[in-house]
């Protein structure tokens, strides 16, 4: 990885899970990105919404309690934001429907949390980000 492409990264992490969410922060910080981390949707959208912080790329956990995953990303499409972010969803949510769904909202890229340590995690981040296709990418 290319340390001075990877510190230029930020990386904006929506997950209710702090233990997992911690996790991947400190993986990404470890390797020179920087990355920050909300514990819902709602503090995701209103970070976004106050436009201090432009993000590179978005992991998005798709199980939530309040709005969701899915909620959050027909939101942000309604709202024409992060038009320039990459969108990943990270859970454990693994049936063809809910990658699909994920992929008609605007995800590039999605991972399923259960089948990746965090590095490969980091790994997959870093393909899908630099992936000059349209399609979705899986990683399981």
């Amino acid at each position: 990885m290319n340390s001075e492409h990877t510190q230029s990264l930020k990386i904006l992490i929506v997950d209710d899970d702090s233990y997992l969410s911690d996790m991947y922060s400190f993986k990404f910080q470890e390797l020179g990105f920087n990355a920050r981390v909300v514990q819902n949707a709602e503090d995701a959208l209103s970070l976004i919404e106050a436009g201090a912080e432009k993000f590179d790329v978005l992991l998005l956990d798709l199980v939530m309690p309040g709005t969701d995953g899915f909620e959050f990303l027909t939101t942000i499409r309604e709202k024409d934001l992060l038009k320039e972010t990459t969108v990943i969803a990270l859970t454990n949510q693994s049936r063809e429907q809910d990658i699909e769904k994920a992929e008609s909202l605007g995800a590039r890229g999605y991972i399923v949390k259960a089948s990746s340590i965090p590095s490969e995690v980091v790994s997959a981040v870093v393909e899908i980000h630099n992936s000059h296709e349209e399609k979705i990418i899986v990683k399981h």
